[in-house]
């Protein structure tokens, strides 16, 4: 197994932890601790989610299935959308287990605009569940 190396000093500007980097992390600190403190975790979970997606519609021989991403003037977004023969279907991704209806303003007006049944978040929940009568969330450990 490959031994990591990171500058501690990115997550612990302090001096007394400017020697830690000389020593593999796993000796101090699992790798997942650092994870949970990088400043863009939520940017990468969100790249990792869409390619493990479009990976998965590749994998079965999807025929005809467009992916797009969607931006408001105002800022709201749906991080992907899959179109095929099925319709659309707005994915939002986000990296807490959480999601609250509130930071699904812009999927539920997508929905509403286009009169979809339903739409996906993939999120790092424990199980598959409602959100609204419309929005599923779904956890990362069922792709």
């Amino acid at each position: 197994m490959p031994v990591h190396f990171f500058p501690l000093s990115t997550f612990f500007p302090c001096p007394l932890f400017s020697l830690v980097h000389f020593f593999p992390l796993s000796t101090f600190f699992p790798v997942h601790f650092f994870l949970e403190f990088y400043p863009k975790l939520g940017n990468v979970f969100e790249s990792f989610v869409v390619e493990e997606l479009i990976r998965g519609v590749q994998a079965v021989a999807a025929r005809n299935v467009k992916t797009y991403h969607f931006r408001t003037k105002a800022g709201g977004e749906i991080d992907l959308i899959l179109e095929g023969s099925f319709g659309l279907l707005p994915i939002e991704i986000k990296y807490q287990s959480n999601t609250s209806k509130r930071q699904l303003t812009s999927m539920t007006n997508f929905i509403k605009l286009h009169q979809l049944p339903y739409g996906v978040v993939v999120n790092n929940c424990d199980s598959p569940s409602l959100i609204t009568e419309n929005i599923i969330q779904v956890p990362i450990a069922a792709l």
